[in-house]
């Protein structure tokens, strides 16, 4: 293949003439424009899904997320940042954050097309009903009555003149700058269906029909009709011209093939490209060096490596339109299934990006270049975003001195639920077992077991940690084991002192106190003097506690509650935190600490978290790409450069928390009209609204 194209709120009453100055901004301002057009360049994508197997998410739009109906028939966007879709409901409008339908009079109760001209007026094509315009001044409305070919619009485009072609199911109409209606009267346009209609690299306004024909038309004349039929190419279902050459075209056929060539030369030097699984070609679209194809089947897309199908997307059928926003990010409509979003995110599907089956994680660790990743189901290992299917190792023994007839950690572990993975300072890698092995450690292809028989309490073992003396605390259902030079030196039960032996995580203090958290007893302070319990009437919101995490300057752990204790264990809990569902935390370089939960991801400063008084954090979610909850109890890796690995109920993900989440340099903001007593009203050229009113005030905004 060639290259392509460089390849609501309510105001109280209003006594008096209210003069509103509303200040709009508008960073990376742009007005959008529908299909392949070649009078208006959309923003280039902001993300890759060809590309890039990561960083990017899809978000399906229907009538069980926000959507009021599961078909679109075509989606725009006007300068005010509105997304506009049109379906069979009606008008639809999105401004940033919901899905709302605009009733503005009886007959427009099912759209067929939506056009934004250079004007930046919305124009509006009904199934049934003929055409609206949406503007400054109101609605204007426009049927057969008035001059249209037919009621049924199937779509609009604008010539360099201003005049806007409708295209219909009866032939074609011209709408001039003053609003002058009339047809262009051919007899080969009688009856015929207008399937699309573009506008050429120049000015051509071109137009396929149902029938298989495509004619040009310059002026509200015909300059060239040709039968499809007559290339010899098959069953043709779209045909596009091309932005980058006048003379050619781009074909899409229902059987699966592309072909890009000049239509009045030979068809045997079109380009051919096979699309299948992608078939039914509706539509195709140019950004920079690829070539999008919307098809019945779903979506592809041709670049410099050939074709692909996007098959991880949720939107597979019957795919009609697509255009970018002003951020780049990409939109898509469907006559079955509503619209879909795909965005730029900073959270990554490991599982998805390895082939690895979902399931639920409860650990992650970076050892020796490797990803590996506990699950109720067994041991994962990826190496360079590739799942290993085996990992041999020279010999398994129990520390007690019996072999167990195992070479492969993978195949020992495969049914095994684990709990926790971590390394200690001499490359030991320590993986906590649920029932099965109790503790294995791998060190240099030698795994050694720690269960019941090297004396743990037990094979049921939560977490693992190395304390300064360089001894390894084991976490285990039954109390707390100290493991030093391979041997079980010493288990603190409740023999010992411990009030609850069911611990959830242990820790090491600074002063060489061992800490323990346990599942309803608080947390088990180990020392040299005994065992004593910091609890609920200590200050504790809660006696179970998920997570301690050391820290230089102050002890945190999270729980019901988010709370840290000083060097002499005082506690402090935070009041003002706005989740109690927390399960780990990690700070960042800037000084943020974000915070794990059940209720997704909180991001605030440590300053303003110690403060606990007004605590404003950032909440990242399904929204922003988190692809599913937290594991509950889970234990999760922080790289040297930022990169969390965390767990949860489906797949590992990871995000680096030193890179900041959002570009705050293409934020866009405005109020692009308010209704007053029923009435709309717009901006003047000044950006004011000048409103006469008695009743309620409505304001609309656009955020994103």
């Amino acid at each position: 293949m060639t290259d392509g194209t460089d390849h609501m709120r309510k105001f109280g009453k209003n006594k008096k003439i209210i003069n509103i100055l509303l200040c709009c901004f508008a960073f990376a301002f742009l007005v959008m424009t529908h299909a392949a057009t070649a009078d208006a360049a959309e923003t280039m994508p902001s993300v890759d899904p060809v590309g890039h197997k990561e960083n990017y998410t899809a978000v399906l739009y229907d009538n069980t997320s926000g959507l009021p109906i599961s078909e679109a028939n075509d989606i725009v966007q006007t300068s005010a940042g509105f997304l506009w879709i049109a379906s069979y409901a009606g008008l639809i409008s999105y401004d940033g954050n919901s899905f709302e339908r605009v009733v503005f009079n009886d007959a427009m109760k099912s759209v067929a097309s939506l056009y934004v001209d250079s004007k930046d007026r919305l124009w509006i094509g009904s199934n049934d009903s003929g055409v609206a315009l949406l503007d400054r001044t109101g609605i204007k409305e426009w049927d057969m009555e008035d001059g249209l070919a037919s009621d049924r619009t199937r779509g609009f485009v604008e010539d360099e003149n201003g005049v806007i072609y409708i295209a219909s199911t009866g032939g074609i109409a011209m709408m001039s700058p003053d609003f002058k209606l009339t047809r262009i009267r051919d007899p080969r346009l009688d009856g015929v269906l207008i399937e699309r209609i573009y506008r050429s690299a120049d000015g051509l306004i071109c137009c396929s029909t149902s029938d298989m024909k495509w004619f040009t038309v310059r002026d509200g004349k015909i300059v060239e009709f040709v039968d499809l039929n007559d290339l010899g190419i098959g069953s043709i279902c779209c045909i596009v011209p091309d932005p980058e050459d006048a003379a050619k075209v781009m074909i899409g056929t229902e059987d699966g093939g592309f072909y890009r060539g000049d239509l009045h030369g030979n068809t045997e030097n079109f380009e051919y490209v096979d699309t299948t699984p992608l078939y039914g070609l509706q539509d195709v679209k140019i950004y920079g060096d690829q070539i999008w194809l919307l098809g019945r089947s779903g979506i592809g897309v041709i670049d410099g490596h050939g074709f692909h199908s996007l098959n991880r997307l949720p939107l597979n059928n019957s795919v009609s339109h697509m255009i970018t926003d002003y951020e780049g990010n990409l939109w898509f409509s469907s006559t079955r299934q509503g619209i879909m979003k795909i965005v730029s995110d900073r959270f990554t599907d490991i599982f998805a990006l390895c082939g690895i089956e979902s399931s639920i994680v409860n650990a992650t660790c970076v050892y020796d270049d490797m990803l590996f990743i506990g699950t109720d189901t067994g041991l994962e290992i990826v190496k360079d975003d590739e799942a290993l299917s085996s990992f041999p190792v020279e010999s398994v023994m129990k520390a007690s001195g019996e072999y167990i007839d195992k070479y492969d950690l993978l195949d020992m572990l495969g049914e095994c639920r684990i709990r926790c993975i971590t390394e200690d300072s001499s490359g030991r890698l320590w993986i906590s077992t649920w029932g099965s092995y109790g503790l294995v450690c791998c060190d240099n292809g030698k795994v050694t077991v720690y269960d019941e028989s090297a004396g743990l309490p037990g094979n049921y073992v939560r977490a693992v940690c190395e304390d300064e003396s360089g001894a390894v605390l084991a976490a285990c259902t039954g109390g707390v084991s100290v493991i030093r030079d391979g041997v079980v030196e010493r288990t603190y039960t409740k023999k010992e002192g411990m009030t609850n032996t069911e611990c959830l995580d242990v820790e090491s203090a600074p002063n060489g106190d061992r800490l323990a958290a346990t599942n309803g007893g608080g947390i088990a302070i180990i020392s040299d003097d005994g065992v004593r319990s910091i609890t609920k009437k200590d200050g504790l919101k809660s006696n179970i506690i998920l997570r301690i995490k050391h820290d230089p300057k102050r002890k945190l752990f999270t729980g019901n509650s988010l709370a840290y204790m000083t060097e002499d264990y005082k506690v402090k809990t935070i009041e003002n935190f706005p989740c109690s569902d927390n399960f780990d935390l990690y700070e960042n370089s800037k000084g943020d600490m974000w915070v794990i939960s059940g209720m997704g991801i909180y991001v605030a400063p440590v300053d303003e978290l110690l403060a606990d008084k007004k605590i404003n954090p950032v909440h990242y979610g399904h929204a922003n790409g988190l692809q599913s909850e937290a594991t509950a109890n889970s234990f999760n890796y922080l790289d040297d450069e930022g990169q969390l690995y965390f767990c949860t109920r489906t797949c590992a993900t990871k995000v680096n928390i030193d890179e900041p989440m959002e570009q705050i340099d293409n934020l866009k903001q405005a109020v692009p009209f308010i209704d007053a007593d029923g009435r709309r009203i717009y901006p003047d050229s000044e950006g004011k609204f000048i409103v006469r009113s008695a009743g309620g005030l409505q304001l609309f905004a656009y955020r994103s």
